[in-house]
């Protein structure tokens, strides 16, 4: 096993704050795995998709429409020996998110050192879970930022070999990049590959095969595995789960409120992940108006009783999975990130991750 959570916290990423003024201290309080922020309300360019782009070839933003796009009128070729030059050089410098597009990166790497040691002084903020070897970061996968963003004709970038090779090689570099300067706060990292747009893969407007799917996304694996870390990979949406199953991903990230039963109909691609050490984040946390309806106790029911399906169709494949070994292979998420979600939201989603995941562990005594 990569690693036992037994439902330790974490978040996806993106978070409704408008400044980073006291929001590393928060999430130490709340995630007993913390993670740096984005910010989209803070800039535009802290979008998850604007996020990553500075370094690809003939790349450009545009202000009034808070938008990226791939120029390829201009001469692409001197672009992307630039860009080969540089990924072949391995400068993970020139990969790195730059600061005006990271708030939240760069406070939380200032801040981490006094975040540990009030951790420490005050046993955890109460969150009752020592995962502190763990930071967490993330990218955004090639084909939801390929399907995003498009040339000048507003054509897919995925749909052009030239940008998607670009693409995923950004993506891994940035990837490694994060890693190098987490691993000066924390020696474990684990870093996840946020793909909303899976949710359209299969449909007649995505044209991509499932081969590629893997391939591009195994890249990015090995890459986030080379320098030590673990990989995860988010869609908050219904999917074919047997693609990203079957590839390297060390941890598959759900929306288990709403898609936990279509997971289970890929019951075999599931056991198989499992039994390999793979570590499901069950995102059960609602991450809207809802959270004010429910108590943690309702939500811990949930997820259970989602567990025991899960067990019973492991046993009915012949496989003998107990609650509690799927426990050790958890984690608690909200449903997605919180960057769309209106602040009192927010802080109320990252104030019941503590009690979920506190409450799911003490029925395990």
């Amino acid at each position: 096993m990569i690693f036992s959570p037994f439902f330790a916290s974490t978040a996806l990423g993106s978070l409704s704050n408008l400044e980073v003024n006291g929001l590393a201290a928060k999430i130490f309080s709340t995630l007993d795995i913390p993670l740096w922020p984005q910010l989209p309300n803070r800039d535009f360019r802290e979008s998850m998709y604007l996020q990553f782009c500075s370094p690809l070839p003939s790349i450009k933003i545009d202000k009034s429409s808070e938008k990226a796009y791939f120029d390829t009128n201009v001469d692409l070729s001197k672009h992307l020996e630039f860009f080969y030059d540089r990924y072949l050089a391995q400068d993970l410098e020139y990969f790195k998110l730059p600061k005006e597009f990271a708030h939240g990166f760069y406070d939380f790497q200032k801040n981490y050192k006094d975040c540990i040691k009030d951790d420490t002084e005050n046993k955890g903020g109460g969150n009752g879970n020592k995962v502190r070897r763990w930071v967490k970061g993330q990218v955004t996968g090639p084909i939801s930022f390929g399907l995003t963003v498009s040339d000048q004709d507003q054509k897919a970038s995925i749909y052009n070999n030239s940008l998607l090779n670009c693409i995923v090689k950004n993506i891994s570099m940035n990837a490694r990049w994060q890693i190098k300067e987490l691993q000066k706060l924390c020696s474990s990292v684990m870093i996840f590959v946020d793909e909303p747009y899976m949710a359209a893969f299969g449909s007649a407007y995505v044209n991509i095969s499932r081969d590629q799917v893997i391939r591009m996304l195994n890249e990015i694996f090995e890459a986030i595995h080379l320098d030590g870390a673990i990989a995860g990979v988010h869609c908050c949406a219904n999917t074919d789960w047997s693609v990203l199953l079957e590839t390297n991903v060390d941890i598959l990230s759900i929306d288990a409120n709403g898609y936990m039963d279509n997971l289970f109909l890929f019951i075999e691609d599931v056991i198989s992940f499992l039994g390999r050490g793979g570590i499901i984040a069950w995102g059960i946390v609602p991450n809207d108006i809802n959270i004010h309806e429910f108590s943690n106790k309702e939500i811990e029911y949930k997820l259970m009783k989602g567990l025991e399906r899960l067990r019973q169709k492991s046993n009915s494949k012949g496989i003998e999975f107990s609650i509690n070994n799927i426990a050790r292979q958890s984690l608690v998420t909200p449903v997605c990130g919180l960057g769309n979600t209106p602040i009192q939201v927010s802080n109320a989603v990252l104030e019941m991750l503590p009690l979920v995941s506190t409450g799911l562990r003490e029925q395990f005594k």
